[in-house]
């Protein structure tokens, strides 16, 4: 299994927090690899907004390439989901590829509705995906 050691120094594998901040957490895996991500808490009445008009996603339904076109703020990945949330595929996105438009192969899987999540650090976006195998 995996060990987690979060930067409140709790092991378990979820914590819960009282303050906004940044927490961070390390995922060792049983052959020793090592994962180390950061989450930002913060108010959810901040003035902050995500500039996504740009982000588009085709065709919709998708058979086994999707083209993403990216506005000027991008996310750091992309996860492909099944519905149960289940991550099919994880892309990382290059820095400096503003407003160009992502080719994207599918994994091998059912016809199915599925979901991109785009991670922008302090932010997420959901788009549904309908796959037509």
């Amino acid at each position: 299994g995996e060990s987690y050691l979060w930067s409140t120094g709790e092991t378990s594998s979820s914590i819960e927090i009282s303050q906004f901040g940044i927490y961070s957490v390390t995922v060792t895996t049983a052959w020793g690899c090592e994962l180390t991500d950061e989450i930002r808490v913060e108010d959810i009445n901040s003035n902050q907004t995500l500039e996504l008009s740009k982000l588009k996603v085709y065709p919709n339904p998708a058979n086994n390439i999707l083209f993403i076109e990216l506005g000027n703020e991008l996310p750091q990945r992309i996860y492909l989901e099944n519905i149960v949330g289940q991550c099919l595929k994880i892309m990382q996105v290059p820095f400096g590829i503003e407003n160009s438009t992502l080719e994207v192969d599918l994994p091998e899987t059912n016809s199915g509705v599925f979901l991109l999540r785009f991670d922008y650090g302090e932010k997420q976006v959901v788009q549904k995906l309908v796959i037509m195998k």
